[in-house]
C-alpha cells in the first residue's frame, strides 16, 4: 500500500499521493483551477465503472481458479464483461 507521510499527516491513497507529489514538485501533472474538476470526474468514472468491472473479472478468472481452486462465477463474469464493454 503506498503511503506518503509529511509530519503528522499521512496520505494512503494513490491519487491523493500523486496530487500531493505534483504540488510539491511544482509540476502540471495534476491539474488546478477549472481543469481539476474535469480530472476528478474521470477519476471517479474510472473507479466506479472501469476499475470495479476489472477487479471482478480478475478475481473470478485469475484469483479464484489459481489461489482458491474454485471456478469463476459465470454470472459475475458476465456482469463484469458487460460493465467493462459499456
Amino acid at each position: 500500500m503506498p503511503v506518503l507521510v509529511e509530519g503528522e499527516k499521512a496520505l494512503w491513497e494513490t491519487d491523493a499521493i500523486a496530487c500531493r507529489l505534483s504540488q510539491i514538485a511544482g509540476t502540471e501533472f495534476w491539474p488546478v483551477g477549472d481543469l481539476l474538476t474535469e480530472a476528478i470526474k474521470w477519476l471517479s468514472w474510472s473507479k466506479h465503472h472501469l476499475t470495479a468491472a476489472g477487479v471482478a473479472y480478475y478475481f473470478e478468472n485469475i484469483v479464484k481458479p489459481k489461489y482458491l481452486g474454485q471456478s469463476p462465477d459465470a454470472r459475475v463474469v458476465e456482469g463484469a464483461e458487460g460493465d467493462f464493454r459499456r
